[in-house]
C-alpha cells in the first residue's frame, strides 16, 4: 500500500487538461500499435476525422432523450441511502468506520454529507459514464485533513471526473497522456476506474450508447426532417392572384411585375402579420397539404425513443413513453425491472468504492490490523424490506442468531459510535409474527 505522505502524484492532478493530451481519431483505428485499442465499432467507423477518443459519446448525450434516462438511472442510485458497518466489535474497528461515515457519508440516517467536496457530483458523471460507455474515470487527489476531529488522517481532499480520452491501457496497465513526454503509469490508489460490459477488454464496454446508437442517429435525422415537413406543411401556404396588365408592351409586362412583388409581399406578410391590407382586385386564398398515409414523424420518433428508453431502464411505462394506458400490473411490472437495473449500479459502484477507497483509507490511517468496515448502499427499499424482517424476527424467536450487519441493514439502524448515547427497548428479542412461523418439522416434533 503506498504512502501518500511520499507518492510524486497522489497529493496534485495528473490528468487535468493543462497536464494531458487527448488523442484523436485520425482513421479507422481507435488505439496505436503501443496502447490497448478501445473496443468500440462505433467509435472506430462512425467518428469524425480528428474528433476525440469519445468525442463521439458526447455528441451522443447531448440529446436530450438519452440525457435524461441516463441521468434518471444514475439519480437513483445515489439517492438510495448508505450504510458504513464495522467490520469488527473493537473500539478500533467502530472508529475506523465513524472515518469512513464522515468522509463518504452516510444519506437517509445521518443528515451529515460526505466530507470529500464534489464527492456524489464526481460519482453521479462515474455512473453515467460506466453504463453509457462502458468505462469512467475519477480522479483522487489526497491530502492532509487540516482541522477537527480527524486533523492529521490522510485521506482525499478533491475529486475530479475526468474523459476517457486522456489515457490509455498498456498491457491492462493505466496510463496518462502526456502531451510532450511518455505516458506515466497511473500509481496505485489515484483513480477510481469502473467498469461494465466486458472483461476481455482493459476498456470495459460496449456501452449502452453504442447499443443505441442506431436508433439515436435515425431520431437524430427524424427530427431534421421533422422540422422541415412542419416549416412546411404544418401552416397552409397562401396563394395570391391578381389581374395581368392589358397589353402586350414593356410597360405592361412592368405592371406586372410590380404587382406580383406587391402579392408575394403581402402573402409573406400574411405568416406573421395579424391583418393586411389588399387592393381589391388582388385575392389571397389558401393551399392546404394533403397527406394520403396515416403514419407520422410523431410516432416514428417516440418509437424510436422507447428503445433508447428500454435500452438504458429496461421500460418505458414510467419514463412517459408508453404509448396508451395500461394497467397497474404492468405498472408494477416495469418498476420492478427498472429497480433491478438500479441495484445493479449500485452494486457496481459499492464494490468499487470498498476494494479501491474504503479499504485502502483504513490502511493508510489505521493499519493493517484494524478490520475494513463494509459500505453498502441500501437497495432493500427496491426488495422486500417487510419478508426480510420476518425473517430475522423468526430467526430470533427460535433461538437462530443473525449477523448484526444484515440485522442493522434490515432495520436501517447505524451502528453506535464511541460515546454516543443510545436509546433500549424493553426487549433484546423482537417477537415473530404468527404468519411468519415456519411449519413444524420432524426434527422439531420429535425434540418436543
Amino acid at each position: 500500500m503506498p504512502d501518500p505522505r511520499r507518492s510524486t502524484w497522489l497529493g496534485r492532478q495528473m490528468a487535468d487538461a493543462e497536464s494531458t493530451t487527448e488523442w484523436r481519431l485520425w482513421g479507422p483505428r481507435t488505439g496505436r500499435l503501443w496502447e490497448e485499442p478501445h473496443p468500440s465499432e462505433i467509435l472506430a467507423t462512425r467518428s469524425k476525422p480528428g474528433q476525440a477518443l469519445g468525442g463521439l459519446y458526447d455528441e451522443m448525450e447531448r440529446d436530450a432523450m438519452i440525457a435524461a434516462v441516463s441521468i434518471r438511472r444514475a439519480d437513483a442510485v445515489l439517492s438510495l441511502p448508505r450504510l458504513v458497518t464495522p467490520g469488527g466489535p473493537r473500539p478500533i474497528d467502530r472508529k475506523a468506520a465513524d472515518f469512513v461515515r464522515h468522509l463518504l457519508g452516510e444519506t437517509g440516517i445521518d443528515p451529515e454529507d460526505a466530507a470529500i467536496p464534489d464527492f456524489d457530483t464526481a460519482l453521479h458523471k462515474g455512473l453515467v459514464d460506466m453504463r453509457g460507455r462502458g468505462i469512467s474515470f475519477t480522479e483522487l487527489e489526497w491530502g492532509e485533513i487540516a482541522d477537527g476531529p480527524w486533523a492529521g488522517r490522510w485521506a482525499p481532499l478533491r475529486v475530479y471526473d475526468r474523459p476517457m480520452r486522456r489515457f490509455l491501457f498498456r498491457r491492462r496497465d493505466l496510463h496518462v497522456r502526456r502531451t510532450t513526454s511518455e505516458p506515466p503509469r497511473a500509481p496505485e490508489l489515484k483513480f477510481l476506474v469502473m467498469r461494465s460490459g466486458s472483461v476481455d477488454s482493459p476498456w470495459g464496454g460496449p456501452g449502452l450508447l453504442d447499443r443505441c446508437y442506431l436508433s439515436w442517429f435515425v431520431l437524430k435525422h427524424a427530427r431534421a426532417f421533422w422540422a422541415i415537413f412542419l416549416e412546411r406543411y404544418a401552416q397552409p401556404t397562401p396563394v395570391g392572384k391578381y389581374p395581368r396588365a392589358k397589353g402586350q408592351g414593356d410597360e405592361a409586362k412592368a405592371a406586372d411585375a410590380k404587382m406580383q412583388q406587391a402579392v408575394l409581399a403581402a402573402a409573406e406578410s400574411f405568416q406573421t402579420e395579424q391583418a393586411i391590407a389588399l387592393p381589391e382586385d388582388v385575392e389571397l386564398v389558401l393551399l392546404e397539404a394533403m397527406r394520403s398515409s396515416n403514419g407520422t414523424y410523431a410516432e416514428f420518433c417516440d418509437a424510436l425513443r422507447r428503445e433508447i428508453g428500454r435500452l438504458f431502464n429496461g421500460e418505458v411505462n414510467t419514463l412517459g413513453l408508453r404509448p396508451g394506458v395500461g394497467a397497474f400490473a404492468s405498472d408494477k411490472v416495469a418498476s420492478e425491472i427498472r429497480s433491478e437495473a438500479i441495484v445493479a449500479d449500485a452494486r457496481t459502484l459499492q464494490k468499487t468504492l470498498q476494494c479501491d477507497l474504503v479499504a485502502p483509507l483504513v490502511r493508510i490511517n489505521f493499519g493493517p490490523r484494524v478490520a475494513v468496515p463494509d459500505f453498502a448502499f441500501d437497495t432493500l427499499e427496491l426488495e422486500d424490506r417487510e419478508q426480510l424482517f420476518n425473517g430475522i424476527a423468526a430467526a430470533l424467536a427460535h433461538g437462530v442468531a443473525v449477523p448484526e450487519r444484515h440485522a442493522r441493514k434490515v432495520w436501517r439502524v447505524p451502528a453506535l459510535r464511541d460515546g454516543e448515547p443510545a436509546v433500549e427497548g424493553a426487549s433484546q428479542v423482537v417477537p415473530a409474527p404468527p404468519a411468519a412461523d415456519p411449519p413444524p418439522t420432524e426434527e422439531i416434533a420429535d425434540a418436543a
